[in-house]
This record gives structure tokens, sequence and C-alpha cells, in this order.
């Protein structure tokens, strides 16, 4: 059997649960149910929820089982007649659970999905969910970027899913460090040229104050926080995710800079980072590497001998606003800051994670169903119901202690009153703090509703992930081993890496509008 009778079967099947599906959903009775899976180009306004008959709505999600459990009884108690039945899950099992409930034509009625869309996608687990999402005139305030970049839609005019989760990548700076070694803390408008002067200046082989002789460097990052993926953005306003991508193409110019950029960085040791296999320099941060280094078994910007890690905003309630972490007591006092940018840009984009859902393809109430994935996900109501839980909430499962240590998620929604309950949330620094700290979380507060955010590739753009594991990172990542390790010019690649890229996204790409084709004739 050919390549193309396989795909055309894949999609005749998928086709096929997809109409079935939209037949029961699309009948109305009296009670005002309104379930129309056709495009949003035949529906102007919003069907009417219903009220009445008993319904019950599964979602399916990862990791805040106890906070769903307090989210879920505030639901039911708003919608007396829809009970929300949870399913746990999480990040590393849900994959293989979405795929056990599709092949049993059982999807829950709300799920998430972690990491990639061209599974969920072109496997069917998502019904189209346009027409709710674009008459709901509550997402005309959500974050910048997810309108406009029409995350979710997948180069179609169909909405399939929508951010969950949502943690924003930020600098984080040890302002302790700054004041240790009398070096000026950057203004927080900075620019990729001020981040590189940072950088440079905070790489010390004899640092001043407690530090004694021990190496200090100006930079670790965390994956996906690297200059090769925030400096395409940095550098081009018209980039919206990784590697140059516009909506339609790659221009990888831009990356070919920031992996030669990388590479300096790496070579001046500006740059310390946790390769063992490959890396050539004289330091690697892994904690056994530091011991030679400091003595002691630690990752150099846990012990304080870092000015800057770039990572993900899920590290406030993790590590830096953990006790038992210790880094106060060591005299680690990280702020965040946002994303430096060129002088020459605007700075208008910058990169995050976020973790999709969508109403699953066998819902029956798909109408209801939206209701239940944006009271659990992105809506006002729901955020401060969340906000109220993440502050009050204990269980026998788990005191509010614990709670608040999972990944507390940044609101999608631009909503003042959820942001000021967010902001005033007891975890993070309020004015008076004693470490300085609370002009540096007021004003990212403002720069996070101010900036256009995108995801990773993966998560927004059809064919990445694939593109990704067979081309990119092929042969043990090959392409950027030479670049960092071994000091290749990135611009030799960049010609083949545009091309295969876009192959990659347009093959995908026809898949998804071969299946609308399937379903929507």
């Amino acid at each position: 059997m050919t390549q193309k009778a396989k795909k055309i079967i894949c999609l005749a099947l998928v086709a096929c649960m997809v109409m079935t599906c939209f037949s029961a959903c699309g009948s109305s009775d009296d009670s005002g149910s309104s379930s129309s899976g056709s495009s949003s180009s035949s529906t102007t306004s919003m069907p009417e929820l219903n009220t009445t008959d008993d319904i019950t709505i599964s979602i399916m999600y990862w990791d805040d089982d106890v906070l769903f459990q307090g989210m879920k009884q505030a639901f039911e108690a708003e919608y007396s007649n829809i009970t929300v039945e949870l399913l746990p899950s999480t990040t590393g099992d849900i994959a293989q659970a979405c795929s056990d409930y599709s092949a049993a034509n059982t999807l829950p009625d709300c799920l998430w999905y972690v990491n990639e869309i061209d599974t969920p996608i072109y496997s069917g687990y998502w019904q189209d969910m346009t027409v709710y999402f674009e008459n709901d005139s509550e997402n005309d305030n959500l974050i910048k970027g997810i309108k406009e970049y029409k995350i979710g839609y997948f180069g179609t005019d169909y909405k399939f899913c929508t951010p969950m989760k949502w943690f924003p990548d930020v600098a984080w700076l040890n302002k302790q460090f700054f004041e240790d070694n009398s070096l000026d803390m950057p203004s927080t408008d900075w620019t990729w040229e001020e981040f590189e002067t940072v950088i440079e200046e905070a790489t010390m082989a004899s640092a001043n104050g407690r530090y004694g002789s021990k190496q200090s460097f100006g930079l670790t990052c965390a994956g996906g926080c690297y200059p090769v993926t925030w400096y395409c953005l940095a550098a081009d306003d018209e980039c919206i995710a990784e590697f140059g991508w516009n909506g339609s193409e790659y221009n990888m110019d831009n990356w070919a800079v920031a992996l030669n950029k990388q590479h300096t960085y790496l070579q001046n040791g500006w740059l310390i980072d946790d390769n063992e296999t490959y890396n050539p320099y004289q330091y690697i941060n892994t904690t056994t590497a530091m011991a030679s280094v400091y003595g002691e078994e630690v990752y150099a910007q846990d012990a304080g001998y870092v000015a800057v890690r770039c990572d993900k905003w899920w590290c406030w309630q993790y590590y830096w606003n953990n006790e038992d972490q210790g880094f106060i007591a060591n005299n680690v006092i990280w702020v965040p800051y946002i994303q430096p940018h060129l002088s020459t840009t605007e700075g208008k984009t910058n990169i995050s994670t976020m973790d999709m859902g969508g109403i699953g393809q066998s819902s029956s109430n798909p109408r209801e169903a939206y209701e239940v994935l944006k009271y659990f996900d992105w809506g006002v109501e729901g955020w401060k119901e969340k906000i109220d839980l993440y502050t009050t909430w204990s269980t026998n499962e788990m005191t509010n202690a614990e709670l608040r240590n999972k990944q507390i998620d940044c609101p999608t929604t631009l909503d003042d009153e959820v942001w000021n309950k967010f902001m005033a949330c007891e975890w993070f620094p309020q004015e008076g703090d004693e470490y300085g700290r609370y002009e540096y979380f007021e004003t990212i507060w403002t720069k996070l509703r101010e900036k256009y955010w995108t995801a990773l590739g993966a998560t927004i753009i059809p064919g990445f992930s694939t593109w990704l594991s067979n081309i990119y990172q092929a042969n043990d990542s090959e392409i950027e081993r030479s670049i960092l390790y071994e000091g290749a010019d990135a611009t030799q690649y960049v010609d083949d890496l545009e091309k295969s890229g876009k192959e990659s996204y347009e093959e995908r790409h026809e898949q998804i509008l071969d299946l609308l084709s399937l379903i929507y004739g």
C-alpha cells in the first residue's frame, strides 16, 4: 500500500469519527441545548448553553487534581445541571491515555495535551471550537498573541485548541550577586546588547566579596531558554515562534546569528551549560563538575555564583520561593526580568510554554464542554475561584502550603480583578519586601500584560515536532553540536533547514486541510 493510500485511509477513518460526532452534536432540543459542529462561517452568535437537562462533562488534565476538586465544586454550584467528571493524569501519561481513549472512541469532553500538537490534530482528538471561541466576548481580553497569531488554528480558519496553562519565559537575575560584586542592576527595559554586557561583566575568575577566588558566571539557561530560542524573537518583530517562524515559513538567519553567539558565550566562559558529553570548555554546570570548583556538589546558580538564569515562570514556585530549597538563606535573591531584545527592534513578542487543550471529538455536548474547559483554564470566573483556592484551599490529600508549590501558571485573561488578586497572593513579594524584590515583580506584571506571547514550535506549528526529530535533532543533535562545541559556522545550515522546515510544515498542513475537506466538503 502506498503512503498516499495509507494517508487517505487514515484521513477517512478520522473524518468518519468526526462526522459521526458532528451529526450527533448538530441537534438542538427545546431546552436550548445547541452544539453545532459546523464551522464558524455559518454561525455568528454563541449557541445557547443547556441549563436544564442533566449533563455530565468529563475533563482530562494533569497535576492539579486537588485544585480541580475545588474547581469542580465551584462550577457545579454555579451550573446545577452539569456534573463534572475529573479524569486526572500526568504529563508523562496523558499522551498514551489520549491514544487509548481515541482508539475506543471515548475521548473525554475536554482534554489537554502536552508538548506537541501534530498527534492530536491529525488523529482527530479535538473538534472545531471556533463558533464558541470567536463568539465569546470574554476572549477579546486575553493576553496578546493568542488571537493575533491565531494560536490553536494551525494555519486554518478552525480553532482546534487554546492555551490551558501559560508559563512565560523570563530572565531571573540574582539581585544579591550584583550587590556583592558592585555591579549595577540593568534596566528592566534592557536590550540584548545590555544583556551581553551583563553576562560578560558578571563572569569573573576572582569575584569580589564573599566569592573569594571562586569562579562566577554571567549566564545559565534551562532548555528552551537558550539564546538559540530567545534571540530570533528579540531580533525580528515579524517572528512569532521558534527559528524565525513568521506564520508560513522559517527565516533562519537570526537562528544562525544566535547559535554563533551562543558558541561565543560558551567559548568566553560567559555561559555555563550542562552538556557533559561534547562540551570542550573548562566548566560544565552539573553538580559533580561544580564540586571541583566550589568544594561541594551544587549547581552554580543554586550556590549564588551566577548572575542571570534564563528559565520558565514556574521556577518561582518550585525553587526560588521554596523555603526548603534554601536560596534566600544562601543569599540567592532572584528577581524576574522580561526577555531582552535588540536595540533596533520593538521587542514585541516573547516566547513561553503554552499547554494546549480543546473539546474532545467524542463529546456530544460541545457547548457545555466549552464552558467547563473555559472555567477550568482561562475564564475570568474560573480564575477568580482558582486564586481563592490557591490561597485558602486544603483537603485531606493536600494542605494549602503544598498546593501553592504546584505549578501555578499566569492568567491568560487580562481581567484587572483577576490580575489584582493574582499579584496580591502571599507568595509573591509585596510592597515593603525586605529583599527589595517588589519593584521588579511590579514591573514584570505590567510587561507580561503588554507584550505579545507565543509558544514553542511543537505547540503551535504543524509538522514542527516531526522536523525537529527527523532533521534538526537527528544524529544526536549533530547540527547544534557542530556549531556550539566544534566551532562550525551556523550560516552553512540555513538554506537546507529553511527548506526542510517548510516542507515538513506544508506536508502536515496539507493533511489538516485534507481532513477538513473530508469533513466539511
